[in-house]
């Protein structure tokens, strides 16, 4: 897979909340086989009339899992032994253009500066859905330049922040304004959460990038 693709969709929501079993025959099994996740997209006929255009798995250029990375890249971060599947599913920028029929999981993803969190434009927007095994450590607490709604399909998952935590389990919903966070699965079985990222002012980490805008501005560099 394309190197564009891995780290963000790993991580964006979720914050590389991968899972432990990378190396089992079941796992390797599993990511030969088409993304578990369908995807349906709508659009218009050649009539005008609503109709599907587009019913399967995501493209597999945008699907990750620790067994498609690497032995340089779980050695390098060994959190990424812990991932099932992470696929994206549509992103781009508000007003989004319902009328045209372009699939942006076609075209370049967005880049990232911390292999973190994808660099959304302003008004940007990027969703993805994750699958995790239980079994896994926490990961380092990080925040981004985005408000990010997670919604848990299955399974459970430890919400880690710095003053407390919570679990959220299957029908529950987060609101993530931009606060340093981590998570962790809890439970025996796998978990699911499908993330949407909101481009947001007003968090520490979009305070930093502006910060470092201007120091560079005041250096003379070029932003």
């Amino acid at each position: 897979m394309a190197p564009r693709t891995v780290h963000w969709l790993v991580a964006a929501l979720p914050a590389a909340l991968l899972v432990g079993c990378a190396h089992s025959p079941g796992v390797k099994e599993a990511v030969a086989q088409p993304s578990p996740f369908r995807r349906v997209v709508t659009g218009l006929d050649a009539s005008g009339r609503s109709m599907v255009v587009e019913d399967g798995p995501v493209p597999d250029a945008v699907r990750l899992s620790a067994a498609r990375l690497p032995p340089e890249a779980l050695a390098a971060a060994p959190h990424l032994r812990y991932v099932l599947e992470s696929d994206a599913i549509w992103f781009g920028a508000l007003p989004v253009d319902a009328g045209t029929t372009n699939d942006p999981l076609r075209g370049p993803l967005p880049d990232s500066d911390d292999g973190m969190t994808p660099k959304l434009p302003r008004a940007g927007f990027a969703a993805a859905v994750f699958r995790w095994a239980p079994g896994g450590p926490s990961f380092p607490l990080h925040d981004s330049p985005t408000l990010d709604i997670g919604i848990v399909v299955s399974g459970a998952v430890e919400l880690q922040l710095e003053a407390g935590s919570t679990v959220l389990r299957a029908g529950d919903v987060v609101v993530q304004r931009g606060t340093r966070h981590t998570w962790k699965v809890v439970g025996d079985e796998p978990c699911v959460m499908l993330g949407v990222l909101l481009d947001a002012t007003g968090t520490a980490a979009a305070r930093r990038a502006v910060g470092s805008l201007e120091s560079d501005r005041t250096r003379g560099g070029t932003p």
